[in-house]
């Protein structure tokens, strides 16, 4: 699913770049890493704790407890669904670009409506998945056919909220008639439990977050346009890379949970094995991006108006820069998977925290007279602490297990 969202995103970018100023679509990335944002603080954990507990609800066979945590789901986003909109809101009226902000309250939305946690914890993506198809494909060609509209990018933003919310809505009562499972928006003495328990998960998700735009900000006075340019293009293909590794571990989370409650000997036998496969896969992907590094840029830009020679080249070389992150961060989530399934949130927590502190640090390297283009190991800097970092929490918490 998350491939068809990334195609999507992919040749809608050159549709935006050839069609709409430059302004305008700086406003629409704006508007977008917004709403990430604001959909992480929505979700509030539900797609990673929420997962394993329905899981371990369904493994005790307790119908009722699974009940009580799926409703719970949508109650615990409520608060930070008001927050989100009210947020962009004020956003809206206090900048000149606002109003891209505004029209970012339907991505929100549709994050609150997203009933993803429960079809991951079940295996029952295949409806979703081709419904999420089809609805991407009319996205597309809707704001194809309006390319040459003075409201595009706002177009580009209220079609996918819409589809999306209109997609959920659709599964929120595939789910209701199937499942009897409704949505309680109730906030009792139990959701608030809850909701504590989530909040390292939700803080640890937007430290993640904040670990390319600390950097990024600190760059933004010392490099070229052109490495700018290069190297948010650089950083949006990190980005697809986590969403990618992301999905696929929690297509995972149902097997490791599985494992892990027969016993955390079971547990550890799956991941050497799972640890294995991605390594393999990891390391083909990193072939590709280091030996097609400058072929890929030209293929992801799709003909787009940033096709200089220069821009070309310094984006190759960036990527061949980041060709073994993919495999890093496919192994580290390997070790949050572990402390999810251990309630091991504060440490999830404080190792989001001190990985982002070497992310602030990392903005020293800017102001050592280094070549430009040498910052481009960042991401592979950053990356290898957090597996490290992470790694460290996960080997202290075996010692209980001994």
């Amino acid at each position: 699913m998350q491939l068809t969202n990334l195609l999507a995103q992919i040749l809608l970018l050159p549709v935006l770049i050839n069609h709409a100023d430059a302004l305008s679509v700086g406003a629409y990335f704006l508007a977008l890493s917004f709403a990430s944002l604001a959909g992480i603080l929505v979700n509030f954990g539900t797609n990673q704790a929420t997962i394993i507990d329905l899981q371990r609800a369904s493994m005790e066979n307790d119908r009722s407890r699974l009940r009580i945590i799926y409703s719970q789901a949508f109650a615990i986003r409520i608060l930070p669904l008001l927050v989100g909109m009210l947020v962009s809101i004020f956003l809206g009226f206090s900048h000149s670009l606002g109003n891209y902000s505004i029209l970012s309250i339907l991505l929100i939305i549709a994050e609150f409506l997203s009933p993803l946690f429960y079809l991951i914890a079940f295996q029952q993506m295949k409806i979703y998945v081709l419904l999420n198809f089809l609805f991407k494909f009319i996205t597309f060609w809707v704001i194809w056919l309006c390319r040459n509209e003075q409201q595009l990018v706002q177009l580009a933003i209220i079609v996918p909220g819409i589809s999306m919310i209109i997609l959920n809505l659709t599964m929120l009562s595939i789910i209701k008639k199937r499942e009897g499972l409704g949505v309680s928006l109730k906030l009792s003495s139990d959701t608030w439990h809850t909701m504590r328990t989530h909040v390292p998960v939700v803080a640890n998700n937007m430290t993640v977050h904040l670990q390319q735009s600390v950097f990024l900000f600190s760059i933004s006075g010392v490099a070229s346009p052109v490495f700018l340019s290069a190297y948010g293009f650089i950083d949006k293909v990190v980005g697809s890379i986590r969403l990618v590794v992301s999905s696929y571990n929690a297509s995972f989370i149902p097997i490791a949970t599985s494992a892990h409650h027969t016993g955390f000997s079971n547990w550890k036998t799956l991941r050497s094995k799972h640890n294995m496969v991605i390594t393999i896969l990891s390391l083909i992907a990193a072939a590709v991006l280091f030996f097609f590094s400058e072929e890929l840029v030209r293929l992801f830009l799709l003909g787009g108006k940033e096709k200089s020679a220069e821009f070309i080249a310094m984006s190759g070389q960036l990527l061949r820069m980041i060709s073994l992150v993919p495999l890093l961060i496919a192994l580290n989530a390997l070790n949050i998977m572990e402390l999810m399934m251990e309630s091991r949130f504060n440490d999830y927590l404080l190792a989001g925290i001190i990985v982002l502190l070497f992310s602030a640090s990392g903005a020293v390297f800017t102001h050592l007279g280094l070549k430009t283009a040498y910052l481009g190991f960042y991401p592979f800097y950053i990356e290898s602490v957090s597996l490290l970092i992470y790694l460290f929490f996960v080997l202290r918490n075996r010692k209980n297990h001994l």
